[in-house]
């Protein structure tokens, strides 16, 4: 486990350089650590993705998202059924930034999905089983809105997990979890995770979607025991509804 802060560098040369990205290695806690880093490989490996960055918390991890995705006079689109952290997030945090979150029944009418989706929407938000309805998604149907549409589609899948659903497989870009929750499982732990699937083109547009320089960066002691958790968790839980079962690995 690496606790330290700061990071020893070979030379001036090899510390500017990890400062600025030229030298591939660590140079502050605040940016990655190599717990970190362990961890969030892994859990982009159980998602199907090509990496993951671990912040402080699930909400932090959408902010830093859609904060990255989106900027003022911006447009989200997300699925009306939610966990109601994340809609104070985006009425209050999001909204102060000038980035309005629009919310739309997971069910409704691909025209009027079609109708929602501005030239200014930046992401389709949704969760894969929403906290606390357990009104189960069709990512498919939403992965196929956003790409029509140029635009990623974002996915909360923390009440699923990899265990039961995998969106990327099901289309989605990018991947979200609450590591406080069904990954960790005994409440002594607060983070979240973002995994990019590797699939969506960032670069086809990089004045669309420019990066921004920021993190909620994670303390290495919080790293969470997923398998001693979530196995349980479907035989421990009511069963969740039949149209879910296309989505749920077996």
């Amino acid at each position: 486990m690496y606790q330290s802060a700061g990071f020893v560098f070979e030379s001036f040369d090899d510390g500017e350089g990890r400062f600025d990205g030229s030298v591939q290695s660590n140079a502050y806690a605040r940016t990655d650590n190599p717990t970190n880093a362990a961890v969030a490989r892994r859990l982009a490996d159980l998602e199907g993705g090509i990496a993951g960055l671990l912040t402080a918390s699930g909400t932090a991890a959408i902010a830093l998202t859609l904060g990255a995705l989106a900027s003022s006079g911006d447009h989200i689109l997300a699925t009306s059924s939610l966990y109601e952290g994340s809609k104070t997030l985006f009425a209050r945090t999001l909204a102060r930034q000038g980035i309005e979150v629009e919310l739309i029944a997971a069910d409704a009418s691909d025209e009027a999905w079609n109708d929602a989706i501005r030239p200014t929407t930046k992401a389709v938000f949704t969760e894969t089983i929403p906290n606390p309805k357990n009104d189960v998604v069709d990512l498919e149907r939403l992965a196929r809105i956003a790409h029509a549409a140029a635009v990623p589609l974002v996915v909360d899948n923390t009440v699923a997990t990899p265990y039961l659903n995998r969106p990327i497989e099901h289309g989605a870009d990018i991947v979200i979890h609450s590591t406080s929750k069904w990954l960790s499982g005994h409440g002594a732990v607060l983070g979240g995770v973002v995994i990019d699937s590797g699939a969506f083109d960032w670069s086809a547009d990089p004045s669309r979607y420019p990066h921004i320089a920021q993190t909620g960066a994670r303390g290495p002691r919080r790293t969470s025991s997923a398998s001693a958790r979530t196995p349980s968790s479907p035989t421990s839980a009511p069963p969740p509804p039949s149209t879910s079962a296309r989505h749920c690995r077996r």
